[in-house]
């Protein structure tokens, strides 16, 4: 018997959609079984974290492996990543117990500059401090990039370019490998608890130290330190090239301290007034503290000033500004006054605690060196803003506002300058030597 009947086809367009889906599936089924990406890294960021044989907790452990050790992933679970260990055995880990593959901003890029004296900056930010300008055309090697600034080397100089500034088309890739490895850039920087400066500092690096890259926060790297600790550091203070030991280049020991300065009076409080009535102490002072933060500001120092115009600011409350941001240094700018006129010549440098004697006879030396005032010396001061901190604290007497000879150098720029130049050598130097 002879079955009669519609027979159906496939038209073409079912026949491709069909293909499509059975592709879609075998490259699903593939993916699930091998490498989704074989150039993706974790980094364990707990103490220690165990490799499971299955991504269950109550599974089995294939091995235990440490803070700081990195991994190959092979694919993703849920919360699990499937890696690959050292010894070619694999193993499935919380993704919690890492940085989640946060990818390093490295780069390894050549770059030219577009235009003259273009600026490269001490921080990726328009208002940073500019270590040098470059010349149209020159090269430079770029270490990493992000939120439209370039990390760059210059020479032996580094710093930060914006990426308007460069010549984009021509770069070209350096033959080197990319790395979660960042390094250094100065003696003494701070790897900080929280990402903010005013945080407790975990680790004290030295030029060169190297770190390990968890993530980005902000202008911030999470690193893991030298001592294995997690902690956050500005992302200007370190590199992702590894230094030249032979010829090393170091941003200012200063960068990234907190240093308040405070300008003694103000408001209703004038302080000591010169012969003539005319010039009060408080206008001075201010006018110190602005030379000095001027002078820190090109160094990389975060400077907090007590009072920035004509305010009266409670004694009491002064003390407390240091531990507030967790100052490095706190140094209150004064003006001294004799019980005779034009008797009593000179600077003094104060201090309060036995601690910050180093910090005032480095102070000290430079204020003798660089400003034509008599040198009294260093000396115990009770002073209130002084003997309640906690922060390594001076305060300066900067000449006599009833010493005619005196005022005459003191209300100059020149003099002023002198100040800040002194201030500045010698937080340097006393930054160097811890």
């Amino acid at each position: 018997m002879k079955l009669t009947g519609n027979k159906k086809r496939l038209t073409p367009w079912l026949l491709a959609a069909i293909v499509t889906l059975v592709i879609a599936f075998v490259v699903t089924v593939f993916l699930s079984i091998h490498n989704l990406n074989p150039q993706k890294q974790i980094i364990i960021t707990k103490k220690t974290a165990q490799i499971h044989t299955q991504p269950k907790k109550n599974s089995g452990t294939v091995k235990e492996v440490q803070q700081g050790d990195t991994l190959f992933v092979l694919n993703q679970k849920r919360d699990w990543y499937r890696v690959k260990l050292s010894n070619n055995k694999k193993g499935w880990v919380a993704i919690s117990d890492s940085n989640k593959g946060q990818k390093s901003p490295a780069t390894n890029l050549t770059a030219t500059i577009r235009q003259d004296k273009t600026k490269l900056l001490l921080k990726p930010k328009e208002d940073s401090p500019t270590i040098t300008t470059l010349k149209s055309g020159t090269k430079i090697t770029i270490s990493s990039e992000q939120s439209g600034w370039s990390q760059v080397r210059a020479g032996k100089k580094e710093g930060w370019i914006s990426n308007r500034s460069i010549k984009m088309g021509s770069r070209k890739k350096i033959d080197a490998p990319l790395t979660n490895k960042l390094y250094a850039r100065q003696n003494g920087t701070y790897i900080r608890a929280k990402a903010k400066r005013s945080s407790e500092s975990i680790y004290t690096l030295t030029y060169g130290d190297e770190l390990i890259y968890l993530g980005t926060k902000g202008d911030w790297y999470k690193v893991l330190s030298p001592d294995k600790q997690i902690g956050y550091l500005p992302n200007w203070t370190v590199n992702f090239s590894k230094p030249d030991k032979k010829a090393p280049y170091q941003i200012s020991p200063l960068a990234d301290k907190i240093i308040i300065l405070d300008a003694g009076h103000g408001g209703s409080d004038v302080g000591a007034i010169s012969n003539d009535g005319i010039i009060y102490e408080k206008m001075i002072t201010l006018s110190s503290a602005r030379f000095v933060e001027k002078a820190l500001d090109k160094t990389g120092a975060n400077v907090v000033m007590t009072r920035s115009n004509d305010t009266f600011v409670d004694l009491q409350e002064i003390p407390l500004r240091g531990e507030l941001v967790n100052a490095d240094v706190f140094i209150s700018f004064h003006y001294d006054s004799s019980g005779l006129s034009n008797q009593a010549t000179g600077f003094t440098t104060y201090y309060y605690h036995e601690k910050d004697i180093p910090l005032g006879e480095v102070i000290n030396k430079h204020l003798e060196k660089n400003i034509p005032l008599v040198n009294r010396g260093v000396a115990l001061g009770d002073f209130l803003v002084i003997r309640e901190s906690n922060t390594p604290s001076l305060l300066l007497e900067l000449g006599y506002m009833n010493n005619d000879l005196d005022m005459q150098q003191f209300i100059t720029k020149t003099y002023q300058k002198l100040v800040a130049k002194s201030v500045t050598d010698g937080l340097t130097e006393y930054f160097e030597s811890k």
